[in-house]
Protein backbone atom coordinates (compact mmCIF):
# COMPACT_ATOMS: atom_id res chain seq x y z
CA UNK A 1 0.00 0.00 0.00
CA UNK A 2 1.54 3.41 -1.01
CA UNK A 3 2.21 5.90 1.79
CA UNK A 4 -0.80 8.44 0.47
CA UNK A 5 -3.73 5.89 0.79
CA UNK A 6 -2.25 4.70 4.52
CA UNK A 7 -2.39 8.43 5.02
CA UNK A 8 -5.98 8.73 3.59
CA UNK A 9 -7.24 5.54 5.67
CA UNK A 10 -6.03 7.36 9.27
CA UNK A 11 -8.74 7.93 11.75
CA UNK A 12 -8.50 11.17 13.11
CA UNK A 13 -9.85 11.39 17.26
CA UNK A 14 -10.07 14.18 18.68
CA UNK A 15 -10.77 14.87 22.53
CA UNK A 16 -13.48 17.58 23.16
CA UNK A 17 -13.81 19.04 26.17
CA UNK A 18 -15.89 17.06 28.75
CA UNK A 19 -19.33 17.53 28.56
CA UNK A 20 -22.21 17.07 31.45
CA UNK A 21 -24.90 14.53 30.20
CA UNK A 22 -28.23 14.23 32.09
CA UNK A 23 -29.11 10.77 32.67
CA UNK A 24 -32.35 9.71 33.88
CA UNK A 25 -32.88 10.27 37.81
CA UNK A 26 -31.19 13.18 37.63
CA UNK A 27 -27.71 11.92 37.58
CA UNK A 28 -25.52 14.23 35.69
CA UNK A 29 -21.83 12.81 34.29
CA UNK A 30 -18.73 14.62 32.70
CA UNK A 31 -17.42 12.35 30.83
CA UNK A 32 -14.81 12.79 27.85
CA UNK A 33 -15.80 12.73 24.20
CA UNK A 34 -13.71 12.12 21.12
CA UNK A 35 -14.60 13.53 17.67
CA UNK A 36 -14.62 10.76 15.29
CA UNK A 37 -16.56 10.54 11.85
CA UNK A 38 -17.31 6.88 11.09
CA UNK A 39 -20.08 4.76 9.44
CA UNK A 40 -22.43 3.57 12.05
CA UNK A 41 -25.39 0.95 11.09
CA UNK A 42 -28.21 0.70 13.46
CA UNK A 43 -31.76 -1.46 13.78
CA UNK A 44 -34.12 -0.92 16.72
CA UNK A 45 -37.82 -1.46 16.94
CA UNK A 46 -40.62 0.60 16.50
CA UNK A 47 -44.17 0.05 17.57
CA UNK A 48 -42.72 -3.96 16.97
CA UNK A 49 -41.43 -3.63 13.65
CA UNK A 50 -37.79 -3.55 12.90
CA UNK A 51 -36.22 -0.68 11.45
CA UNK A 52 -32.74 -0.19 9.84
CA UNK A 53 -30.93 2.84 9.11
CA UNK A 54 -27.55 4.45 9.14
CA UNK A 55 -25.19 7.30 9.24
CA UNK A 56 -22.11 8.74 11.25
CA UNK A 57 -20.89 9.12 13.96
CA UNK A 58 -20.34 12.72 15.37
CA UNK A 59 -18.47 11.43 18.56
CA UNK A 60 -18.17 8.80 20.65
CA UNK A 61 -16.83 7.82 24.36
CA UNK A 62 -16.59 4.58 26.84
CA UNK A 63 -20.35 5.42 27.64
CA UNK A 64 -21.96 6.21 24.48
CA UNK A 65 -21.97 7.93 21.01
CA UNK A 66 -23.64 10.76 19.13
CA UNK A 67 -24.82 9.63 15.45
CA UNK A 68 -25.73 11.90 12.50
CA UNK A 69 -28.75 10.18 10.28
CA UNK A 70 -31.56 11.31 8.38
CA UNK A 71 -33.95 8.39 10.31
CA UNK A 72 -33.47 8.42 13.84
CA UNK A 73 -35.08 5.89 16.58
CA UNK A 74 -37.45 7.22 19.45
CA UNK A 75 -36.43 8.21 22.66
CA UNK A 76 -36.12 5.47 24.76
CA UNK A 77 -35.73 2.57 22.15
CA UNK A 78 -33.28 0.16 22.51
CA UNK A 79 -30.93 0.40 19.47
CA UNK A 80 -28.40 -1.92 18.31
CA UNK A 81 -25.15 0.00 16.94
CA UNK A 82 -22.56 -0.89 14.48
CA UNK A 83 -19.84 1.41 13.96
CA UNK A 84 -17.39 0.17 11.34
CA UNK A 85 -13.74 1.96 12.63
CA UNK A 86 -11.27 2.38 9.44
CA UNK A 87 -8.07 0.45 9.32
CA UNK A 88 -4.79 2.43 11.03
CA UNK A 89 -2.08 3.50 9.19
CA UNK A 90 -0.48 0.22 7.76
CA UNK A 91 -2.57 -2.10 8.77
CA UNK A 92 -5.06 -4.22 6.88
CA UNK A 93 -7.53 -4.81 9.88
CA UNK A 94 -10.98 -3.07 9.87
CA UNK A 95 -12.60 -3.12 13.36
CA UNK A 96 -16.45 -2.81 14.18
CA UNK A 97 -17.33 -1.33 17.71
CA UNK A 98 -20.49 -3.22 18.10
CA UNK A 99 -22.49 -1.70 21.09
CA UNK A 100 -26.43 -2.00 22.15
CA UNK A 101 -27.63 0.94 24.05
CA UNK A 102 -30.80 3.13 24.75
CA UNK A 103 -31.06 6.17 22.82
CA UNK A 104 -31.22 9.42 25.52
CA UNK A 105 -32.56 12.13 22.94
CA UNK A 106 -33.19 12.99 19.26
CA UNK A 107 -32.34 16.26 17.84
CA UNK A 108 -33.31 18.57 14.44
CA UNK A 109 -30.56 21.09 14.21
CA UNK A 110 -32.17 24.48 12.23
CA UNK A 111 -30.70 23.03 8.94
CA UNK A 112 -32.40 19.70 9.31
CA UNK A 113 -29.61 17.43 9.92
CA UNK A 114 -30.95 15.26 12.61
CA UNK A 115 -29.12 13.25 15.41
CA UNK A 116 -29.28 10.97 18.84
CA UNK A 117 -27.31 10.24 21.44
CA UNK A 118 -27.22 6.32 22.80
CA UNK A 119 -26.07 4.91 26.36
CA UNK A 120 -23.99 1.73 25.38
CA UNK A 121 -25.62 -0.77 27.64
CA UNK A 122 -22.94 -3.45 25.97
CA UNK A 123 -19.93 -3.28 24.01
CA UNK A 124 -18.07 -5.52 21.60
CA UNK A 125 -14.56 -4.96 19.34
CA UNK A 126 -14.10 -6.76 17.12
CA UNK A 127 -12.48 -7.46 13.61
CA UNK A 128 -14.60 -7.29 10.19
CA UNK A 129 -14.12 -11.20 9.07
CA UNK A 130 -15.90 -12.20 12.90
CA UNK A 131 -19.22 -12.68 12.64
CA UNK A 132 -21.36 -10.15 14.63
CA UNK A 133 -21.44 -10.47 17.99
CA UNK A 134 -24.35 -8.67 19.28
CA UNK A 135 -26.72 -8.56 15.80
CA UNK A 136 -29.66 -10.49 17.60
CA UNK A 137 -29.29 -8.94 20.72
CA UNK A 138 -32.61 -6.88 20.47
CA UNK A 139 -34.43 -10.13 19.69
CA UNK A 140 -32.84 -11.53 22.85
CA UNK A 141 -34.01 -8.43 24.76
CA UNK A 142 -37.88 -8.55 23.91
Amino acid sequence: MATSENQSVQMRVEARKPCSLDFPGGDSRSIVRYSLNARAAFHWKEHGVSRRASGQTRDISHKGAYIVAPECPEQGAIVSLNIHLPALAGENCHLHLETVGRVLRVETKSNQKKGFAVANDRVSLRTASEPLALADALGAQR
